[in-house]
């Protein structure tokens, strides 16, 4: 009963994000300076040379071969070469300075558009004598504002005037070659006389009513966020913006005042020789996520360079049981979480003895449990089943069973069997949380009948430097904890990647079981680092040959057993506070809003925009003035 009344919800919710998720395959990378610059101008020609055809005809065609270069280069790229210029100096002078890459490639955008109604405007002079083509011209350039207006607001870090006033360059500079095209007589026929104040009212007029309709789109826009969460819509869209493409951090202040303070834990194995800690396990109950470097983002990053640096240990992170509910919202609440482990590290009691790791299963959930001193360390994994997220609430009720036997437990999510886009975490109420209880029963059962001996421990870490964050590897790489107790020896092996494709988890097993290896478990970070590319789903393996992968591994431990000496372990569970975080079904909530938001705007935007479009081309032509 429990399953099917969370089902629908669940359902419902996987299928927001994967939407949203999808979002982000449209963003793309801009071309270089060069490159725009050579479009501008082949566009130019194109566009010039299909006009001339339009009016006259393709006969004498390299006769006229300078008018049409001299009227692609004045009355097409003048616009859009000036118009970039203009706006990067513009820029620079108001301390928000845009990049010459993105003038550039904004005033291409707006060529398309000119270049296209240019010839549109010619075939239509060929037919009326030239009635129409400043009509057309005058509505291309309307168009052009109302993109350019568009594209600045979500994309520059201007106000609402601001934009305006950088949107009208590109439009006034193609208003004013009007005239002197006239003039030149660079166009192969007779246009109709022109008076500039008439071209002046035109284009005011059609402003106005595109301006008014982008006033519209925006309060549209803008009205289920800031209603649910106190933030503009278009702000939060720059401020995306601006992280994926530049790495602002900006938008972190936004994304703590959408959320809440939090308390939470931080799990910690030290692994001591004398007097110097060899390796730390640290497994925070914080998401690292949301996405690229914002928030928590950088988790597995910042915990291992602050507490080796501190420590001089070697650090080891693994994913705690949390979901998008504990993201850190700034990368603050990940230093600051850090130093109030520094805090307790030298508070934790060392016991020479530890288990060998046993393990049970629960349905489709096997579960992986090791006792060092007083302090139980579990994992747990649904693999080949998807395994992605465990709610907070179902970690806690997991370690609970254990704590009845035992003082402490840390329990780690191995995240390392990725699906498809979405696969949602483990709520309570849904038939898993009842697998990983009872598998935490039969653990805690199991690990009391367990005898204790003397153990060693060694550690490798592999930066894998040679594979980007595109390819699904983050900064700290894959890291090794190989142990040995009684001469039984287990691995954990983690790399810093947000989950792994079906099936390799079982082969990195296989391969390191001839090592020696008698057991081992395979994790991932749940890094959202290696996020910031289209789609957002990038798993270890998409983009990897698997073969590398398990090589990798197999040389990395190999080095860790021949790190193996005798140590001391010890445990403990840290309580950290003041974390900023978005709080219970705050992102589940922000993944809705904007699933919501983009369904309207894709009904509402058009209309919008298609009838003040045509509402300006139909008021500035009954202006009475040619």
């Amino acid at each position: 009963m429990l399953s099917s009344i969370n089902k629908p919800m669940v359902d419902k919710e996987l299928e927001e994000e994967i939407k949203v998720i999808g979002l982000t395959k449209y963003l793309i990378n801009l071309p270089s300076p060069k490159l725009t610059v050579f479009l501008i101008l082949a566009v130019s020609f194109i566009a010039s040379l299909l006009g001339y055809c339009a009016m006259l005809g393709c006969s004498d065609i390299v006769a006229n071969l300078p008018n049409i270069l001299f009227l692609a280069l004045l009355y097409l790229a003048t616009p859009a070469f000036f118009s970039s210029i203009i706006n990067t100096m513009a820029s620079r002078f108001s301390r928000k300075e845009i990049i010459l890459k993105r003038s550039l490639f904004l005033s291409f955008f707006g060529l398309l558009i000119v270049s296209s109604l240019f010839v549109i405007a010619c075939l239509f002079s060929s037919f009326f004598n030239g009635k129409y083509f400043y009509d057309i011209m005058i509505f291309a350039y309307t168009i052009v504002l109302a993109e350019q207006v568009f594209i600045i607001m979500v994309t520059h870090p201007y106000n609402m005037l601001q934009t305006v006033m950088v949107s009208l360059v590109y439009p006034l500079i193609g208003i004013l070659v009007m005239k002197p095209v006239k003039f030149l007589s660079l166009l192969p026929m007779e246009i109709a006389a022109v008076n500039p104040i008439t071209i002046l009212l035109k284009f005011s007029i059609a402003t106005t009513v595109v301006l008014l309709g982008i006033w519209l789109f925006v309060y549209v826009v803008n009205a289920p966020m800031k209603r649910n969460f106190n933030v503009k819509s278009i702000e939060m869209a720059k401020l995306f913006l601006g992280h994926w493409y530049d790495y602002s951090s900006a938008i972190e202040d936004k994304l703590k005042q959408m959320g809440t303070k939090a308390k939470t834990w931080i799990g910690i194995l030290s692994f001591k020789k004398g007097s110097k800690l060899k390796v730390l396990l640290v497994t925070p109950y914080l998401h690292p996520g949301p996405f690229g470097e914002v928030g928590g983002s950088k988790l597995s990053k910042i915990f291992s360079d602050t507490l080796e640096e501190e420590t001089g240990a070697n650090v080891i992170v693994t994913h705690g049981t949390v979901t998008f509910d504990l993201n850190p919202l700034t990368t603050d609440s990940l230093y600051h979480s850090c130093e109030q482990v520094l805090e307790e590290i030298p508070k934790i009691k060392y016991s020479k003895s530890a288990s060998a790791m046993i393990r049970c299963r629960d349905g489709d959930l096997q579960m992986s449990g090791q006792l060092f001193g007083n302090t139980v360390f579990m994992t747990s994994t649904l693999s080949p089943k998807p395994t992605e997220d465990i709610d907070f609430a179902v970690g806690v009720a997991a370690m609970n069973e254990l704590k009845e036997s035992f003082p402490n437990a840390i329990y780690a999510d191995c995240h390392n069997c990725y699906h498809n886009a979405g696969d949602y975490a483990i709520l309570s109420a849904n038939p898993k949380f009842f697998n990983i209880l009872n598998a935490a029963r039969k653990l805690g059962k199991l690990l009391k009948r367990e005898k204790k001996r003397k153990i060693k421990a060694g550690y490798a870490h592999d930066p894998m430097s040679n594979y980007s964050l595109e390819e699904g590897i983050g900064p700290t790489g894959l890291r090794v904890l190989v142990l040995s107790v009684g001469g039984i020896k287990n691995a954990y092996i983690i790399f810093d990647a947000n989950n792994m494709e079906v099936g390799l988890r079982d082969r990195i097993i296989e391969a390191v079981r001839k090592l020696g290896i008698d057991d081992a478990e395979v994790m991932t970070t749940d890094s959202h680092i290696v996020n910031n590319l289209r789609g957002v789903e990038n798993p270890l393996g998409m983009k990897i040959d698997t073969d590398e992968i398990v090589n990798h591994v197999v040389d990395t431990v190999r080095r860790a057993l021949n790190d193996l000496e005798e140590v001391e372990v010890g445990g403990k569970t840290v309580e950290v506070s003041d974390i900023d975080v978005f709080g219970p079904q705050k992102a589940a909530e922000i993944v809705a809003t904007i699933d919501s938001l983009v369904s309207v705007m894709k009904i509402v935007g058009p209309i919008i925009f298609i009838s003040s479009l045509f509402l300006a081309f139909v008021l500035q032509t009954s202006v009475i003035g040619w």
